[in-house]
């Protein structure tokens, strides 16, 4: 997605003559791909410096089900010092649809996002990304769209559209565990031979895999009634098999303050 200059040049050799080789140049033109705004370059290295950089620690959400069946998921990276980079907050569906945001932050400043949406229609799919940059007070000052076929994504253009914000506060109180994300008592399941702490609130539930039933697992299971949304803090961890099977599987669990 970072815009640079494009230099593009082919160089033909003809034919031989019958007694002098004979070799002709024909360069075309340079070209230069232009930025949509003049600091726009600036925005984008400011973009990849964050995406570049392997020193960021990943952190993540409990991935939460809402009611109606879509999945929410959202990832931070933080420097050292704990400051956050970027969010990605991925929302999908048992039908494939599927929606990426990404937001760059500097301070506590967005600086830039982007929508990664994959639409179907009918058999077809088709990719629509959207890319917004915001200015010092955060609000949106510029957007640009490319809609990609199922088949062409290696090849695509942006263009100008609408400036479109992509607002952050839902990928905020999921990765912070506010409102409707809180990780409240719903009950236990069991699935795969394996069982699963459910926690949330009406709307969107988490399940969190563990093996024996500690002291407060114990409590929850003898008294699961009475302690039916009772606020628990949950501290997990992601799990793969080796049959690629990924689960969050509880670490820690103690009731909340």
């Amino acid at each position: 997605m970072k815009f640079s200059t494009c230099l593009i040049c082919l160089i033909i050799l003809t034919s031989c003559g019958n007694n002098t080789p004979k070799t002709e140049e024909n360069t075309h033109e340079l070209k230069e791909i232009k930025p949509f705004f003049k600091e726009e370059p600036i925005f984008e290295d400011e973009i990849n410096s964050i995406e570049n950089n392997s020193q960021l620690i990943e952190v993540s959400s409990l991935d939460y089900l809402r009611n109606d069946g879509k999945t929410y998921l959202v990832k931070g990276w933080v420097d050292e010092n704990g400051g956050l980079k970027k969010l990605s907050f991925r929302s999908y569906n048992d039908k494939g649809e599927e929606s990426i945001f990404y937001y760059y932050y500097i301070g506590k400043r967005k600086i830039a996002t982007i929508c990664d949406q994959t639409i179907l229609k009918g058999n077809e799919s088709m990719k629509v990304l959207t890319k917004s940059f915001y200015d010092d007070s955060s609000n949106v000052f510029f957007s640009k769209k490319a809609i990609i076929p199922e088949q062409s994504e290696d090849n695509y253009v942006y263009k100008k559209c609408k400036p479109v914000n992509h607002n952050d506060n839902l990928a905020w109180k999921i990765i912070n565990q506010e409102n409707e994300f809180e990780t409240r008592f719903q009950g236990f399941t069991q699935n795969m031979g394996r069982n699963f702490l459910i926690v949330g609130t009406d709307n969107y539930t988490s399940t969190i895999a563990f093996g024996e039933y500690s002291d407060i697992l114990n409590k929850l299971k003898l008294n699961e009634a009475n302690y039916i949304g009772k606020k628990l803090i949950v501290d997990f961890t992601l799990q793969t098999e080796a049959n690629g099977f990924t689960f969050q599987a509880l670490k820690n669990l103690r009731f909340a303050p």
